[in-house]
């Protein structure tokens, strides 16, 4: 019997496939899509079609155009956008579309689906409408896209006029070379070149001077990160009247996208605050001549103080409010700086300037709106305009302003809109209150206003742009940092008082210091040879007792607490002698000293210290290298704080100390830190006193830490204590560099 089983696909012939598809009445094409650099498809190009596609599309035998070259119109239509959502999706889909083909309309059934990495679509022509029908529906279409196209070009000159008349700059930027696309007349003012003049061509090439000022850095950074910037009194040399000037701006950059989403360049809006800027600068600089004679007092004062305990209270409390004081003038200055946000909006090029305008009016950070004829019908205004006024823009748009604000905080600006279409004078208010009344509290807010006449083509006034920026935050900066001058100024004079009585309190304890050092000086040279002499007869009535004697049980304890005791008392001379050794060296310059050779050395002194207690020590010093103190007082203050750590560690650990370095604020600071038994806070303020024990499990006479403050202090540093019980300790010295 003969085999009659079909053939598979793979077995027929070669030629099958493209005979069957040319002897096909329906049209098949096969698209492959092009796709811009972001992967967005943004045409096809063709890749087959058969004859039956060819006669229905009259097409060339190979095009050398895109789907799009030849028909412009599939993408009004919706049919370019059915072909992309189709290669898009896993399902076939279909429609009816209608193709313009030389001299008339055919309606095309159109099935496709995606097959591998292109668009497989087959066509007839529809029987079910006639070619009348489909002629009235593309003719109706086409109706409905020139008067939209009618309306768009309308509101498009509307916002022209708005944005060119604008008394704020604005511009718009493209790409990586930052092309002007827009810029109004207030932008090329300032820029002090013609009208329009660069359109077209990069910023840089208009504005050569402004190279290596930054801000196309900037622009690229808002363009790539599409985060906004914002620049308050930022500095920039223009060429301008003939000169090369130096101009001061607030402003803020915008990253602008295209319709799918794309950021394709930059939106900014700038203001020149050069005079502010300029006043400011007076303000500061006689403020610094102020912060600097306080900065001689509080020398001074230390000069006086350095030796003394009750003045050195009495100079830290000094100290403190100064610094209280500096972070509020500081505080206030940078509110003050930064509170002065007044910005400018930007534009397109010209063949889409409707979307443009539209997108940086409804982006705008300031409140914008346009109001026609005498009795100020709003044509236009933005969402920020809209919460000023206090309703919303559905219910503004179309409504005289004074129907609109009748009730409203802003009725008597209605007034200001009357006097400026009366005189054709535009009129620009600082720090205008304005009673808000979309707060919760109906505050007031203070706002930078401009009424601005526009002017039809007969020159006549026939709208009326008000501009209104959020100026309240400077306000309010502004008249704090005036009470903070008064404020100042009286402090100022307090200090001038205790100045004077501080000098004569300071002349009668030095004369009380130079006592006291002779004091101690002359007690612990007379105090010696006694202490020697009663440890020599110890040792010798030690020597002289019988053996039998010498074991006693109630006579040796005595004879051990003895010599104990005048230990104690040697080391007490001893240290009394370091205390008016160190007095004496305060006069003495400190040295740069290099810190990890001295680390170094402490750390091997207290190997043995280090052995007993099983401890550790960590440093990292790398931040800075050296320190302005003499070696000889580093060595004592890092030897001190460390042994204390080994000596007062916590029973329930070994102890671990870490040393630390870095620069900050133009000062090293030196950290040495302990996991150790920690201290009270009613420790913590008798710490550095003299001859002052906080634990008495341990050998001490009370002087270690006094001598470290003093060491620290006389090399012009500071010491601090940070403890917590039962945590550790932390002692924070600050040197200058």
């Amino acid at each position: 019997m003969s085999d009659v089983s079909l053939l598979a696909p793979s077995a027929l012939p070669a030629p099958f496939l493209p005979a069957l598809l040319d002897m096909l009445s329906n049209g098949v094409l096969y698209y492959l899509p092009l796709r811009d650099a972001t992967g967005t498809i943004v045409d096809f190009r063709f890749g087959y079609f058969n004859s039956a596609a060819q006669q229905l599309l009259t097409l060339p035998a190979e095009p050398a155009t895109t789907y799009l070259e030849q028909w412009p119109g599939a993408t009004d239509s919706g049919t370019f956008a059915f072909l992309r959502d189709a290669i898009l999706s896993d399902t076939p889909t279909h429609r009816n579309e209608f193709y313009p083909i030389e001299d008339r309309t055919i309606c095309l059934r159109v099935q496709a689906r995606r097959l591998d990495a292109g668009l497989l679509v087959t066509f007839t022509e529809c029987h079910e409408q006639s070619s009348a029908l489909a002629e009235e529906t593309l003719r109706q279409s086409r109706t409905r896209e020139q008067e939209a196209r009618a309306e768009a070009e309308r509101q498009r000159g509307e916002l022209q006029r708005v944005f060119e008349q604008a008394p704020v700059a604005i511009a718009v930027y493209r790409g990586p070379t930052h092309i002007i696309e827009f810029a109004n007349t207030s932008t090329y003012a300032i820029w002090g070149r013609p009208y329009k003049k660069g359109l077209g061509k990069p910023l840089l090439e208009l504005l050569p001077e402004i190279t290596g000022q930054g801000f196309d850095e900037l622009l690229d950074q808002v363009r790539t990160t599409e985060e906004p910037y914002r620049g308050y009194s930022m500095p920039s040399q223009i060429q301008r009247n003939g000169q090369l000037e130096t101009v001061y701006w607030d402003f803020v950059y915008v990253p602008m996208y295209d319709a799918d989403g794309t950021a394709y360049g930059v939106l900014t809006v700038a203001m020149e605050v050069t005079e502010q800027v300029l006043t400011r600068q007076l303000a500061e600089e006689k403020e610094r001549q102020t912060n600097y004679l306080n900065e001689e007092l509080q020398a001074a004062n230390e000069e006086i103080l350095a030796n003394n305990q009750e003045l050195e209270r009495t100079q830290a409390e000094l100290r403190l409010l100064n610094e209280d004081l500096e972070a509020r003038v500081l505080e206030r200055t940078y509110e003050l700086r930064h509170a002065q946000a007044n910005e400018r909006i930007a534009q397109q090029q010209a063949e889409a300037q409707h979307q443009l305008l539209h997108r940086v009016f409804e982006q705008s950070p300031i409140a914008l709106c346009v109001m026609r004829g005498p009795t100020h019908i709003i044509d236009v205004v933005n969402p920020l305009a809209a919460r000023i006024i206090g309703h919303p823009r559905k219910q503004l748009l179309g409504q005289p302003y004074a129907d609109a604000v009748a009730k409203g905080p802003a009725q008597e600006s209605l007034n200001l809109l009357q006097q400026v279409w009366k005189s054709g004078e535009a009129i620009t208010l600082q720090d205008y209150a304005i009673r808000l009344s979309n707060s919760p509290s109906e505050k007031v807010g203070y706002y930078n206003l401009v009424y601005q006449p526009l002017r039809d083509d007969q020159g006549q006034v026939a709208s009326i742009a008000c501009v209104a920026i959020n100026v309240t935050s400077q306000v309010i900066a502004r008249e704090q940092v005036q009470s903070l001058n008064e404020e100042l100024a009286a402090i100022n004079e307090e200090l001038q008082v205790t100045n004077e009585e501080l000098n004569d309190t300071n002349t009668r304890l030095l004369r009380t210091n130079a006592d006291l050092d002779n004091f101690i000086y002359t007690a612990s040279h007379d105090l010696k040879a006694p202490i020697t002499n009663i440890e020599g007869l110890l040792r010798l009535l030690e020597d002289l007792l019988p053996a039998s004697v010498r074991g006693d049980e109630l006579l040796m304890p005595v004879l051990t607490r003895m010599q104990e005791s005048i230990e104690r008392f040697t080391r007490t001379i001893a240290h009394l002698t370091d205390v008016n050794k160190l007095q004496l060296e305060f006069a003495h310059p400190a040295a740069t000293t290099a810190l990890f050779p001295v680390l170094n050395d402490v750390q091997q002194d207290l190997q043995p210290l280090f052995a007993q207690t099983g401890g550790e020590m960590s440093i990292d010093v790398d931040g800075c290298r050296t320190l302005f103190i003499s070696e000889k007082n580093l060595r004592s203050v890092l030897y001190n704080l460390v042994s204390n750590a080994l000596k007062y560690r916590h029973p329930a650990r070994p102890p671990h100390v870490r040393i630390s370095c870095r620069r900050e604020d133009g000062r090293s600071i030196l950290q040495v830190e302990d996991n150790g038994m920690g201290l009270t806070p009613r420790q913590q303020g008798k710490l550095f006193q003299l001859f002052e024990r906080l634990h008495t499990h341990v050998e001490g006479t009370g002087v270690g830490l006094y001598m470290v403050k003093k060491m620290v202090e006389n090399a012009g540093g500071t010491i601090i204590v940070q403890s917590q019980e039962n945590q550790g300790t932390s002692f924070i010295m600050s040197f200058p560099r």
